[in-house]
């Protein structure tokens, strides 16, 4: 399993990648701090999921998002964001590939259900 971590703060990128580690410990994991550096490697990586932060400088999680419609990319996005917002909430999903929506910290067992429902997707 191929997986991408978008966000601008290290300390969430690696305390999802030590998650990811216990849980699927065979996954190759790519962390980004630069969301617009990120959008350019998901061709090359094709990742089966990104988790992407909503709340970055420079390009947000939305225009992510947008960038990913306009470029008819359809990996599969999991929003993990410190916004509790019901209005985040519902934007998300009005996009057909966010699989689910977060609120940070994501817990190892948040984690475990995120693969599973990725699972039954496939």
């Amino acid at each position: 399993m191929k997986i991408m971590l978008v966000d601008d703060k290290d300390i969430s990128n690696f305390i999802m990648r030590k998650f990811i580690e216990i849980r699927k410990p065979d996954a190759t994991v790519k962390e980004f701090t630069d969301p617009a550096e990120a959008f350019n490697g998901i061709n090359d990586f094709n990742p089966d999921i990104i988790f992407l932060d909503l709340n970055m400088p420079i390009m947000n999680g939305w225009q992510f998002l947008d960038k990913m419609l306009t470029d008819k990319l359809s990996q599969k996005v999991a929003i993990l964001t410190s916004s509790t917002s019901n209005e985040d909430m519902e934007k998300s999903k009005s996009y057909g590939n966010v699989v689910n929506f977060y609120v940070k910290p994501l817990t190892p067992d948040e984690l475990a259900r995120v693969f599973a429902d990725l699972n039954t997707q496939s």
